[in-house]
Parts: structure tokens; sequence; C-alpha cells
């Protein structure tokens, strides 16, 4: 490497490594002098920090509110230990380094089979997080029962989600209601009603949060060719250097290898 040249950023070696595999997996050869991400995704690592900032986006890009809630008991916790996710929404209280490993997305043309279920087994542990979940959703802040109503599904306790989000209905202000709407729509997707979340976001104005929302939706619903405008989209509206704009790259690629 010369002293005028840099290392190529992440985002870019994983569009490109994505744009160089079929839908049936990975090509025959590399071209010499490429360089490979093996396993970028699941070797990783980010701070806690990091992953919070991602978790509370959706307020900055949906919610006119100063509303700022603080980290819930084991946050860190949560954040390093949570199992793998493949199709995750932008909303409240999730974020993009539940992507820990790609590679099985590259090894099946049909990427329908990493859609939430409803039978997904609730995480073990997180029983001080659990218990800040419960004591938020009887409380009087929308925005820390936003999160709560994420954190909850994503832990696998959907009635408390449930709960947690009914409470930031009845305590958000008008300017909350497209980031309430989105929530909504996460969390019947993390619960597996994927064609209810699918139609919920199609209501909403298109922003950067539902572009993504729409993109991600149609790629795990095998609507690859109708997915790819959207994370197009969302990839030109997001903040370059988050998590979540780096996730809709790699989203938008595995859907133009599909369309």
């Amino acid at each position: 490497m010369t002293p005028a040249s840099h290392p190529p950023k992440l985002d870019d070696l994983t569009a490109r490594f994505m744009a160089r595999k079929s839908a049936d997996g990975l090509d025959d050869a590399i071209n010499e002098g490429d360089v490979e991400p093996h396993e970028v995704v699941a070797g990783f690592r980010v701070e806690a920090r990091v992953c919070w900032t991602e978790a509370t986006a959706a307020l900055r890009l949906l919610a006119a509110t100063d509303d700022k809630p603080l980290p819930p008991p084991e946050w860190a916790a949560y954040a390093a230990v949570l199992s793998s996710a493949y199709a995750v929404p932008l909303a409240v209280g999730f974020f993009p380094q539940r992507v820990r490993e790609f590679h099985p997305l590259l090894g099946t043309a049909d990427l329908t089979r990493f859609r939430p279920t409803a039978t997904a087994t609730p995480a073990a542990g997180f029983v001080s997080l659990r218990g800040w979940v419960r004591k938020v959703a009887r409380g009087s802040f929308a925005a820390d029962a936003l999160l709560a109503s994420g954190l909850a599904v994503n832990v696998g306790d959907a009635v408390d989600a449930a709960t947690a989000l009914a409470t930031a209905k009845q305590r958000g202000s008008d300017a909350m209601s497209a980031v309430l709407a989105n929530q909504d729509a996460a969390v019947l997707w993390a619960t597996g009603r994927c064609d209810e979340a699918l139609a919920a976001w199609e209501a909403m104005p298109l922003t950067a949060a539902t572009a993504f929302n729409r993109g991600m939706a149609l790629l795990f619903l095998g609507r690859s060719a109708d997915a790819v405008p959207l994370l197009a989209d969302a990839v030109a509206k997001l903040p370059p250097d988050t998590g979540w704009s780096h996730l809709a790259k790699l989203y938008a690629s595995l859907a133009r290898t599909r369309a």
C-alpha cells in the first residue's frame, strides 16, 4: 500500500462482495487483487453506545421531539448478547448491528425464510431490562415507552411490547405520529405479521425510514424487484455514516442480485 492509498470502506467492500455473488451462492473465482471481507459482520463488534445511537435513530428521523430516553438497565449486555437477526426494521429499539452474519443470506435465493415468525422463542435472561420495560409501560413518557416496545419485542415479549406501544400512543404528541405509526408496523413485523407491517409502511409518507422499511419488507417477502428502488432511495436519504445506511446498502445489493 502506498502512502497515498487508503483502505476501502466497510460498506464499499460489502457492496462489492455482494455484487459478485449469484443468487445461489458464491462465484467460482475472485478476481486477483480484490479484497473479500470474510465474516465482516460476524467478526465486527461495536460499542454499546454505537448501538444505542442506532437504536434511537428513528426518533431523530421521524419525530419532532426533544425527548431523549436514557439507556435501560442491561443495555450493554442486550446489545452484545441478543441473538443475530436478518430482517431488521428501522425503528426505536432496533439496531442494524443485529445483522451479525450475512453469509446465510448469500447462500439461498429464498430470503423469505429469514422473516420473523410469531413462534420465536423468547430470549433468556435480561431480568432488569424486562423489569424496566414493565415499569416504563405504565409511565408517562412516550419516548421511553416507544423504546420499551422495541426492546420487549426483540427479546420475545410480545405482550409487554404491545402494552408499551399503547402507552406511547396515549402519551405521544401529534408531532410523534410518524414515529408511532412506524413503531406499530415494526412490532407487527417482529411478531411475524409481515404482510400487515408492509401495508402499514406503505400507508405512510415516503421518508428515509419508511423507504428502508418498505424495501426491507419487500426483500424478505420475496419481492426483490420491487425492493430495489426503495432501498436505493433509503441509501440516498439516510446519513451515510450510520449503520442503517450500511445495512440499506447490503439489502440493496441482495435485492439487485435477485431482481
